[in-house]
């Protein structure tokens, strides 16, 4: 007796006690094992859109499939799976490499055959159709209700508020007094990351109750809510070729007045877009610091991975520093420790360091790591593991526990493997590795776009922990170097040992 669950899904919790609600999907697959004679095995449902990718059961249900635990899935209408063509396919392609089926209640097709292949796909493109036209009729509607009554109806910008669900938007004064200090902050010139870090400072924390970070204070800034008026149609999302979902904002959006109060007044407003309009076309600050910086290219910090932040003076600072920018940009908020190195610091015990390595030549540099033989003594063991196979399907065939055929179709593809690792390996070791008499002279007589350039050639990351400066080597000069070297950072960033560090 084959074992079937169902796997139910609704949109809402309203369609979930209504209409065709999870209860209801359950019972109709109960009655589908009674009239053919299947082994009820339980059911997996969702509340979640049918456009969402993340769907906790559906998951669940993939993963058990795949510890074969089932051999039939149930569902109510193809469209149940997803409202998404790529989705629906994906999730059957999967079912169906584990040797599960999938049947459809109400739309009685086999999936096994040519004809049951087309009508899947059929089913799937009206599901999406569908999808595609009920999001067209909710945009109208809501629209209209922009137009017409200056209705906000997305979930509230942060300093608002609803008493009730659909209910208009009402100012709450405390967050709204922060939203006035941004605006006010940014009107100054203040930029974005000190705005941050004022936010985070203070204690203040978002509508989902998380830190605040660069890109959340440039959406409160960017927001026409604050001045009492509504858009619609300013962000869009659109599905891949791979099914995921992106959203982007556009220029060309709807822009009405709403019914609820302004925050900030329209002065300040504008003040505010015009400097994010004066800085359009500009590089990044990452771009732009590279320029200057060279470790910004390559710096990470050892702790959480994030890249490094550059801060040229203030707090007495008479060099440029570096500190993680996780920790720089939410305001001491989970701070990582790793703390703050001078770039001056990092520079000379990162190029001293390389120095003495790229002075001299391979063979005679001292505690140098050999080259790398992993890979090619990896080959070697899977080619023995690949004859000692082709052995055992000869004694097999010779025995008669398989037939002739069987065995030569094993050894002939065991033998196509062995003759692809038989070949040159792809990952050879590169050509003998850069000699550099004088690194030091070489970066002293170099301009800071240049030694950026170098920093790239040699590094793949130079990555700061509490103790130590961890280099790691491109993959070129891994494999004379070893992959990484490491070294031990300074005790005092004013002491002998650094000011000995300095190479420029």
């Amino acid at each position: 007796m084959k074992r079937l669950v169902v796997y139910a899904r609704v949109s809402t919790e309203g369609q979930a006690r209504e209409g065709v609600s999870l209860d209801a999907q359950v019972a109709m697959a109960r009655e589908y094992c009674q009239r053919h004679g299947y082994e009820y095995a339980g059911d997996y449902t969702d509340v979640a859109s049918g456009r969402k990718d993340a769907r906790p059961m559906l998951a669940q249900l993939l993963k058990d499939a795949k510890a074969h635990r089932f051999e039939m899935v149930a569902v109510y209408r193809l469209d149940r799976l997803g409202r998404s063509l790529v989705k629906t396919l994906q999730v059957v392609g999967d079912l169906s490499d584990t040797g599960v089926s999938l049947v459809s209640m109400t739309q009685p097709f086999e999936i096994s055959g040519a004809m049951g292949k087309l009508l899947l796909a059929i089913y799937a493109s009206f599901a999406e159709m569908e999808s595609e036209a009920i999001g067209a009729r909710i945009r109208d509607a809501r629209r209209r209700l922009v137009v017409t009554k200056g209705r906000h109806y997305a979930t509230p910008p942060f300093g608002y508020r609803r008493e009730e669900k659909g209910g208009p938007l009402l100012v709450d004064e405390e967050k709204a007094e922060h939203v006035r200090w941004m605006f006010r902050q940014a009107a100054e010139g203040v930029g974005m990351p000190s705005i941050c870090m004022g936010l985070n400072g203070q204690g203040v924390r978002t509508n989902t109750g998380g830190s605040w970070s660069v890109p959340a204070v440039r959406v409160v800034l960017m927001n026409p809510a604050y001045l009492g008026r509504i858009t619609h149609g300013r962000k869009i999302s659109q599905r891949t070729s791979q099914g995921e979902i992106k959203r982007r904002f556009v220029a060309d959006y709807l822009l009405a007045e709403g019914e609820h109060e302004a925050i900030v007044d329209e002065k300040t407003w504008q003040a505010v877009q015009a400097l994010f309009e004066a800085r359009k076309g500009r590089p990044s600050r990452t771009i732009a610091g590279e320029r200057k910086h060279p470790w910004l290219a390559v710096g990470r910090c050892g702790e959480c991975g994030a890249r490094l932040s550059v801060h040229t003076g203030g707090k007495g600072r008479k060099y440029p520093s570096y500190e993680c920018h996780r920790h720089f940009q939410q305001a001491h908020i989970d701070r990582c420790g790793v703390g703050i190195i001078s770039e001056r610091i990092l520079t000379g015990l990162v190029i001293r360091g390389a120095a003495k390595i790229l002075a001299q030549d391979l063979g005679k540099a001292k505690g140098r790591a050999k080259p790398k033989q992993r890979a090619i003594e990896d080959r070697a063991k899977q080619i023995a593991r690949i004859d000692a196979a082709i052995d055992v399907e000869k004694r097999l065939a010779r025995s008669f526990a398989q037939s002739p055929e069987e065995a030569a179709r094993n050894i002939a593809e065991l033998t196509r493997q062995k003759e692809a690792l038989a070949g040159p390996p792809p990952d050879q070791p590169p050509g003998p590795p850069p000699v550099i008499p004088d690194l030091v002279s070489t970066w002293r007589d170099l301009e800071p776009h240049q030694r950026a350039g170098l920093v790239r050639t040699l590094f793949s990351a130079v990555r700061i922990t509490r103790e130590a400066v961890v280099v790691e080597w491109t993959p070129d000069l891994a494999w004379h170097f070893g992959d990484s070297m490491t070294l031990p950072r300074p005790a005092s960033p004013t002491g002998r040992e650094s000011r000995a560090l300095t190479i420029v």
